[in-house]
């Protein structure tokens, strides 16, 4: 998903944005429709087949939220939007996707630091750790996102902790 912000650049500079939109939109589409479960957060990986050792048989995720990979998705869903037109046929599926991103994010933001778990969904464990290159992309993704009224004002707030947090770690 890292390849789709710069997917929807190329189309605008090569005269493809039509063809470069649909299959960036498309992709985000297709990850968020797999990935994302009840709880607003990505799941790390699907297996179509369910047959790898980690996929849960019935579903075919993996069985963890890693951070890295939850930020980079929500940073490019981000970029997308902010690239594609208005109109863009997808447009209100990927905001459904971010916006039950960014409640997830928020029950798991870690109160205590505003950052977030390398494992998202599991704070409370000793051999888990707050994480600042992920903390960094979802504090952008929910400041862009509440900036440009993708999410509900409030994000700006959770976003806010987070970077924070971010500062608080680096200094």
């Amino acid at each position: 998903y890292m390849v789709n912000p710069f997917l929807v650049e190329y189309g605008a500079e090569f005269g493809e944005s039509a063809g470069a939109d649909a299959e960036a939109v498309r992709q985000l589409a297709v990850y968020g429709g797999h990935l994302q479960v009840a709880n607003g957060l990505l799941r790390h990986a699907y297996d179509e087949s369910k047959s790898v050792s980690w996929a849960d048989p019935e579903t075919g995720l993996a069985p963890e939220h890693w951070c890295r990979a939850v930020g980079w998705y929500s940073m490019a869903i981000v970029n997308v939007l902010d690239a594609v037109p208005a109109d863009q046929p997808r447009r209100p599926q990927l905001l459904a996707i971010l916006r039950k991103l960014a409640a997830g994010l928020e029950k798991y933001q870690d109160p205590a630091s505003g950052r977030w778990f390398q494992v998202i969904d599991k704070g409370g464990r000793s051999d888990n750790w707050t994480e600042t290159s992920c903390s960094s992309m979802f504090t952008y993704a929910l400041s862009r996102g509440a900036e440009r009224g993708y999410l509900a004002p409030r994000y700006a707030a959770v976003a806010r902790r987070g970077y924070q947090g971010v500062l608080a770690k680096l200094s």
